[in-house]
Parts: structure tokens; C-alpha cells; sequence
């Protein structure tokens, strides 16, 4: 065999041999943030490694709305994605007179995954405001591949008959759709796991606190902004940050217990921004909207629109902005004379500061934070939340 051969032969080896190594690692990647995502999604909180801060949190990301397409999380997508790769190598491997329409396409799912890569990387920095990562590993992979691609490009033919292309791409079909399918066999079983294992978790800490709820204007530093009747028998003090991705979706979860159960439940919304603007306990910035929202919205319950704006926020909490945080006051009634008023208000900030030193005091260290009946929530989930809600009720 000539040199020249050789060393063809040499870098068709490596070529193949590092888009393997590569796609194997990105497959593991993505079947863990599958399981992280449907974790988050079922017990609606994650202790993943991979949630280090705020900030840095592959739960921040799988709660977004970025997450899953088609109603399918990305990882899914990701996992069918790195097979196809691990696929084509496999057929040009296997398969020598398939070999070159398979490294086309390959290169071209290749291509795919820089685009994609760059995408979902300005989503997660400028519209979600987190870094997740795991998702971070699958970018540098993807990067990884691209870089492979270029080092031994000499071995990506340049042109390809279309049936043949046709044909070869037919094979990373394949494992897409079993990673879609396997999907589909899988979220019901781990749905019925949860189900069991939050049946038999008491889900309220042992020892109960006083945690006192302000009911008018002219109690404490102001009123405390409720949801429900104050005779209610189940009574649910939510500690919030209105930035916080997890208490969006908190959010969520007590509008449909307050659906169901109606006035049978108290909810009590008290702030812990978390950002040291407001709240002296945080040793930094990190949600540098949060006081002002937190100050915004009880502007608007000074005029009766707290929920209004409540549910504003959450509703567009991706497109916060210093800007769009004072646009949702407008648009819930407020003039611009009233919101100058209220973020320079003493009293307003004096009243979320007592709600923090309240939360220091109770041991509150994240957000959502909630006490039922004097007790800590420390479940896990939509599912065990409800299921404490049920048992207090049928006492």
C-alpha cells in the first residue's frame, strides 16, 4: 500500500473512530438530561449535580419553555440526534459502498448541530438567563464534532450521487425514532414510580413556626397579599422571587390547587428577592430584577391589581427587562407618576424587607420556599403539594 493510501486510510480511521467516541459521549449526556427533565417535570424540583447556583441550573433551563419541542424534551431530540451520528459512521464503517454518501451526511448532521448549538446557546444566555451544564457538555461536543470534521475534511467527498444520499440518511432516521419511541415507553413508567413514592412521604416538616400574615394595610409594614378566605383551614405562605424560573412554575401549581379547592385554601404571597439590592443576606447580585419587580408589584396592590401584575410577571418571565418590568405596571393600570412614586417608596421597600428578615428567621435559604399551616413544606412536587393539601382537608 503506498504511503498515500496510508495515510488516507489513516485519517478515514481516526476520522471514524473520534466522531464515535464523540457521539457516544453526547448520547450519554442526553439520556441524563432526559431523566434530569422528566424528574423536574413530575416532582416539579431537581437535586441534580448539575444545579450549582441560580444561575448556573439545569433546572432554571429544563423549567423553560425552550425545553421540549413537540411537547418532547431537547434531550430526547439530542439522543436521537448523537445515534443517527454513531449511525452513519457505523454504515461507512460496514458498509464500504455506502461509505461516502454516509460521510456527506454525516457532515451534514454535523452542520446541523453547530446551528443548533448556537441557537439554544443564545436562547439559554439571553432569553432564560441560566447556563445549564450538562447542556453545556452537549455544546462543546457538538463543537468537538465540527472541529473533527474540519481536521480530516479530506475525507468528505465532494460530490454524491442523491439516491445515494437518500438512501444513507434513511439510517439515521432510524435511531431517531427509536429515541422518540423509547421515550414514549418510559415517562409513563416513571410517572407511576412517583406517583407511589410520593403516597407514602409526609411532605410537611415536624416541627411548626409562627409565621405571622399581615391582613390589612394598617398591619405591620402592610398588608400581606392573599388569594382565598382568611378562614380557610389550609393556609399556604409562598417566599418568592419573582425572577426565579422554579417559582414560575410554583406559579402554576397553586393556580390549579386555588382552581380546585377554591376558598377551602389560603395562599399568602411574602418576598425573598433574591438579589442584595434588597435583600442584605445575599452576598451579591443575582436576580438584578427581582427587587424591583417585588417592589412593583405591591405598588399594584396598593391600587388593587397585586395578582394582576402577579401573574403578568410570570406569564412573560423570559422577556424581563429593567424596561418591560415597568411596561406590565402600565399595562395593569399604573401611571407613570405612581411608579416613580412607588420605587423610591420607603414604606413599600421597608415592607419586602420585613418579609426577608421574617424568611432569614424561618431558616428560608431558596425560592419557592412554602409553609403550610405553620409547617415547611419539604416535599417534593406538584404531586406530594396536593397530596398534603388533601390530607390537611380531610382531617
Amino acid at each position: 500500500m503506498s504511503s498515500k493510501k496510508t495515510s488516507a486510510f489513516k485519517n478515514e480511521k481516526n476520522f471514524l473512530w473520534s466522531g464515535i467516541a464523540l457521539a457516544i459521549v453526547g448520547a450519554l449526556v442526553s439520556i441524563y438530561t432526559v431523566f434530569h427533565h422528566i424528574d423536574l417535570k413530575e416532582d416539579g424540583v431537581s437535586d441534580a449535580a448539575c444545579n450549582i447556583s441560580q444561575t448556573v441550573s439545569c433546572n432554571a433551563i429544563a423549567a423553560s419553555e425552550y425545553s421540549e419541542v413537540f411537547g418532547i424534551p431537547l434531550g430526547v431530540w439530542g439522543l436521537g440526534y448523537f445515534l443517527a451520528l454513531i449511525s452513519m459512521l457505523v454504515i461507512a464503517w460496514k458498509r464500504p459502498k455506502d461509505k461516502s454518501a454516509s460521510f456527506f451526511n454525516y457532515a451534514g448532521l454535523v452542520v446541523v448541530g453547530v446551528l443548533t448549538t448556537i441557537t439554544l446557546a443564545s436562547i439559554s444566555a439571553f432569553s432564560i438567563g441560566a447556563i445549564c451544564p450538562s447542556c453545556v457538555a452537549v455544546y462543546a461536543i457538538c463543537i468537538g464534532q465540527a472541529l473533527s470534521l474540519y481536521l480530516f475534511r479530506s475525507v468528505i467527498p465532494r460530490k454524491i450521487e442523491s439516491k445515494s444520499i437518500i438512501n444513507s440518511l434513511a439510517g439515521a432516521l432510524i435511531p431517531l425514532f427509536l429515541a422518540l419511541i423509547a421515550y414514549q415507553l418510559i415517562e409513563p413508567e416513571t410517572l407511576v414510580q412517583t406517583t407511589t413514592e410520593i403516597t407514602n412521604f409526609t411532605g410537611l416538616s415536624k416541627s411548626r413556626q409562627e409565621v405571622p400574615i399581615n391582613k390589612s394595610a394598617f398591619s405591620g409594614l402592610g398588608e400581606d397579599y392573599r388569594l382565598g378566605s382568611d378562614n380557610a383551614k389550609v393556609i399556604i405562605v409562598e417566599f418568592s422571587d419573582f425572577q426565579c424560573p422554579s417559582c414560575k412554575r410554583m406559579n402554576h401549581t397553586l393556580k390549579s390547587l386555588r382552581k380546585e379547592y377554591g376558598d377551602q385554601i389560603l395562599i399568602v404571597y411574602k418576598n425573598f428577592p433574591l438579589d442584595n439590592k434588597c435583600n442584605p443576606s445575599m452576598p451579591g447580585p443575582m436576580h438584578q430584577l427581582a427587587c424591583d419587580m417585588a417592589t412593583l408589584a405591591r405598588c399594584a396592590g396598593q391600587y388593587g391589581k397585586f395578582w394582576q401584575y402577579h401573574d403578568l410577571v410570570f406569564a412573560n418571565h423570559q422577556a424581563a427587562s429593567s424596561t418591560s418590568v415597568k411596561d406590565w405596571a402600565r399595562e395593569v393600570g399604573l401611571s407613570d407618576e405612581q411608579i416613580n412614586n412607588c420605587m423610591s417608596s420607603k414604606g413599600i421597600l421597608d415592607k419586602i424587607r420585613d418579609d426577608i428578615a421574617l424568611a432569614n428567621k424561618l431558616g428560608v435559604n431558596s425560592t419557592p420556599s412554602l409553609y403550610i399551616n405553620g409547617y415547611k413544606f419539604v416535599g417534593r412536587g406538584a404531586n406530594a403539594l396536593k397530596l398534603e393539601v388533601d390530607r390537611l382537608l380531610n382531617r
